[in-house]
């Protein structure tokens, strides 16, 4: 009588994480941004996470847990991008809502639109889509641009970035709500007594 031979099958840990992307994510977290992939197998990575939807890419290159996302409000979730993009970038001068996430202001979360960033630029203005996401890079033509640094980031001065804010059809309706948080009177978006020779 033949007995049978129990065959032994390795088990492989299928959920097992890379430990090098746990440790790119959550540094980035614990520094208020979103992962940047150092290389193209890094980017091949995670972006399998993001198709799975462990994780979100809210920016082209820009990478988050899906839960950490969720848990953002509007203005933080900017704040996230805008920080990591100026790890990427760092002589970039972020604008408008860009910059205004900056400051420590009172805003209202719906001028945040998740798929919009913008720039200053001295010389020119534009709007760039990227095709695959949709994704909206606005570039502001700020002339005799002098930026401020706000956390690491340059940013438009508070002045020029409220004038900005009030430009913007999207947000022109919400800029009197813009408060420096402990003061006890409001800073308006729109300042009449601004004129635009201070604005730089």
């Amino acid at each position: 009588m033949d007995c049978a031979i129990p065959l032994t099958l390795p088990i492989v840990n299928c959920t097992k994480k890379d430990t090098r992307i746990e440790h790119l994510l959550d540094e980035a977290e614990q520094h208020g941004l979103c992962a940047i992939a150092a290389d193209d197998n890094q980017r091949r990575r995670l972006a399998r996470r993001v198709e799975s939807g462990e994780l979100v890419n809210p920016h082209p290159g820009l990478y988050i847990r899906a839960d950490v996302w969720n848990g953002l409000n509007p203005t933080k979730r900017k704040r996230a991008m805008v920080r990591a993009l100026a790890r990427i970038h760092p002589d970039r001068v972020f604008a408008a809502e860009s910059a205004v996430c900056m400051f420590d202001l009172e805003q209202p979360y719906d001028i945040h639109p998740d798929n919009e960033l913008t720039i200053a630029s001295p010389s020119r203005s534009g709007i760039h889509v990227f095709a695959k996401t949709g994704f909206i890079k606005r570039t502001l033509y700020v002339p005799n641009m002098q930026a401020v640094s706000v956390n690491g980031v340059h940013v438009t001065s508070l002045a020029r970035t409220l004038f900005d804010c009030a430009k913007a059809p999207a947000i022109r309706m919400h800029a009197p709500h813009c408060r420096l948080r402990g003061q006890g009177r409001l800073r308006y978006g729109i300042v009449d007594a601004v004129s635009d020779r201070t604005l730089q």
